[in-house]
């Protein structure tokens, strides 16, 4: 009977195990890649777990090198064929490698994809009392993870037509390394149960760069709502077994062709980067998806002029703005924590001039800054450090003279609308973050709370005392989606919008 040759691939070089991974169609050759690790210490493992034919490993590596590798292999699996990698000032090792065990070596400089697949068949036709593939089928994972990837142009969507039979689709978008210290591949396959064990959701995936997991949701239109009932039940579950958890749902599309565009293109990859910005959330639908627009340039030369002259206040208020607008526009965590870490730098140093902290007052900034996981405890940290009332004079940024009722009252206004917090900022004319946190301060349930408070308020009065239908209700209270607005609905009351107009008696549609 014939087998795909089973290949593993350790290199501790991500781009590497890619170019390899995804340089030949192997399963098209007869080839498949079944594993791929960092060091040879990892590679034992695998090779325990997959039991590969051949394997691929470079010769210097971390933990354990290509050579001890080698001699271990030898000694605990002889039958298994080991080609070596290695660049042209390494080839002694490579001779050591040889005489400790390995078939082959191929030098990096040199490697193609011609080059290395004839260097793999004529190592596979060494194994004996084995028939291997001699024409594939690639597998609809493998083709695609390698379109995803940029690997190959073109999905031969044939392949695809009996796994996703249906007419629209979606890409729900999760980067698994950062979740646990649970294996990536353990990971990836509860979350490929989960949605299999739907039959009227079609799915399959790919793995891009070892760590980010596409799941394309294939389903017919008039399972609009339940996928999308199903993807936030499938982001609550997540969020329960790794806190950490944030996935990106992208709007849905016809031309299954477009998946890639829709990744990248689309958002999905862009706000999968986002989860700084997104404090609380496990999930974002595209419809969601920040608009980025221009900064102005800081005015340095100012800046440096008020810490020169001692204007602390005037220096800290420009720092400020600066960085909220910095935070409005999604800028990059690693870039606004940088900018913000040298402003204040200059910032303490003048503070420093006038004998008003401590000594070691920037490092503990700098590091708490650091260790920030969202905007929210980015700006508690900033706010920590720059005195309150280091507010911009002109634009009052100071919330501290502004009466919460007036913004109850313009929601209570306003809330059929497609009412956001920045919204009400614009209406107020303060900036996002302060706005955000006066809430917190002030209202016990925030901003979000507050507005869908007003709205099930509303639609509860409406299913009783008025003859629409659920959808309606839910458009007329500000609710686009009768899907979230029968979750919000039933989170907030305890039953869904049907059984409490039944329940209490509402007028018959």
């Amino acid at each position: 009977m014939e087998e795909y040759c089973r290949v593993l691939i350790i290199d501790d070089e991500l781009i590497m195990r890619q170019g390899i991974k995804h340089m030949v169609d192997w399963e098209k050759e007869g080839f498949r890649i079944v594993g791929e690790a960092s060091d040879g210490k990892e590679g034992l493992v695998l090779v325990e777990k997959y039991k590969p034919h051949i394997v691929l490993a470079d010769i210097l590596m971390p933990v354990m090198d290509g050579l001890e590798f080698a001699v271990r292999l030898q000694e605990e699996h002889p039958e298994i064929l080991l080609i070596m990698l290695s660049s042209y000032d390494k080839f002694e090792y490579v001779k050591t490698a040889l005489l400790n065990g390995a078939s082959d070596y191929i030098l990096k400089p040199m490697l193609s994809a011609k080059g290395l697949l004839e260097t793999m068949r004529q190592a596979a036709a060494k194994i004996p009392d084995t028939k291997f593939c001699s024409q594939g089928k690639t597998s609809c994972e493998m083709q695609l993870t390698r379109y995803m990837g940029g690997y190959q142009n073109q999905l031969g969507t044939e392949l695809f037509a009996e796994r996703l039979p249906y007419q629209l689709y979606r890409v729900l978008a999760v980067n698994l390394k950062k979740l646990s210290g649970e294996k990536i591949e353990t990971i990836r396959k509860k979350n490929e149960k989960y949605f299999r064990e739907h039959t009227d959701i079609a799915m399959v995936s790919a793995l891009l760069d070892e760590a980010v997991l596409c799941m394309i949701l294939n389903y017919r239109p008039k399972d609009e709502t339940r996928c999308q009932d199903i993807v936030f039940d499938f982001a609550d579950k997540m969020k329960n077994d790794y806190a950490k958890s944030f996935l990106v749902l992208s709007r849905e599309y016809t031309d299954f062709e477009d998946t890639r565009a829709i990744f990248r293109e689309g958002g999905v990859q862009k706000v999968l980067s986002m989860r700084f910005y997104f404090p609380g959330k496990s999930l974002v639908v595209l419809e969601e998806k920040p608009i980025r627009k221009g900064q102005e340039r800081f005015e340095y030369e100012t800046y440096s002029r008020y810490l020169d002259d001692l204007e602390l206040d005037q220096a800290a208020s420009m720092f400020m703005v600066y960085i909220e607008g910095l935070a409005r526009i999604y800028e990059d965590e690693y870039k606004i924590k940088n900018l913000a870490k040298n402003l204040l730098f200059n910032y303490f140093v003048a503070l420093e001039r006038l004998g008003k902290v401590e000594e070691d007052i920037r490092d503990r900034c700098f590091l708490e800054i650091d260790r920030t996981e969202d905007v929210e405890a980015f700006f508690a940290v900033i706010r920590k450090y720059v005195p309150s009332q280091a507010v911009d004079q002109e634009k009052n940024y100071d919330l501290s003279y502004i009466h919460i009722e007036k913004m109850k009252e313009y929601i209570r206004n306003h809330y059929r609308e497609d009412l956001k917090l920045m919204d009400l900022a614009r209406q107020f004319g303060f900036s996002y973050c302060y706005i955000s946190t006066y809430f917190k301060e002030n209202m016990p349930e925030g901003f979000s709370g507050y507005l869908n408070k007003i709205r099930i308020g509303k639609a509860r009065s409406m299913l009783l005392h008025t003859t629409k239908s659920i959808a309606e209700v839910g458009s007329e209270v500000g609710y686009t989606d009768q899907s979230y607005f029968c979750r919000v609905f039933k989170k907030t009351t305890g039953v869904t919008p049907g059984r409490y107009r039944r329940n209490n008696g509402g007028t018959k549609q």
